[in-house]
């Protein structure tokens, strides 16, 4: 999922297991000028991590196989991708401290805001410029 005008250097991974939401947030983010990959849940992400190095990662909290907090301990674990920016989009997990022991940078609550979706997402990222 990307546009003409995306910008190749802000890539970005959703992770989600519910379709809509997994859908909506690659739209917002493609609609943001993002290149943007899906993955329907954690355990599809190391794989595409492997071939992709994204800028971002906005996923839920709670899905089958590899859940957020577990799933975010991996990539913060390793050097070559410890610096990818992670947002936690969920609207069961609102523990800010939490969440950044576990390593992600912050958390979105759904249901999310279409308006603000993307600059709150891209907020999270070090040194964008939005």
């Amino acid at each position: 999922m990307t546009t003409d005008g995306a910008r190749s250097d802000m890539k970005v991974l959703v992770i989600d297991n519910l379709p809509l939401d997994l859908k909506l947030m690659g739209l917002l983010m493609t609609a943001a000028g993002c290149v943007v990959r899906l993955a329907g849940d954690g355990l599809e992400a190391p794989d595409i991590l492997a071939t992709l190095h994204p800028r971002l990662i906005l996923m839920d909290a709670r899905m089958p196989g590899l859940e957020g907090p577990a799933l975010t301990r991996r990539p913060k674990a390793d050097p070559r991708t410890a610096d990818i920016a992670i947002v936690i989009v969920t609207a069961y997990y609102h523990d800010e401290a939490a969440v950044r022991a576990a390593g992600c940078e912050g958390v979105i609550p759904k249901p999310i805001d279409v308006d603000l979706f993307a600059t709150q997402a891209l907020a999270h990222v070090p040194g964008h410029a939005s």
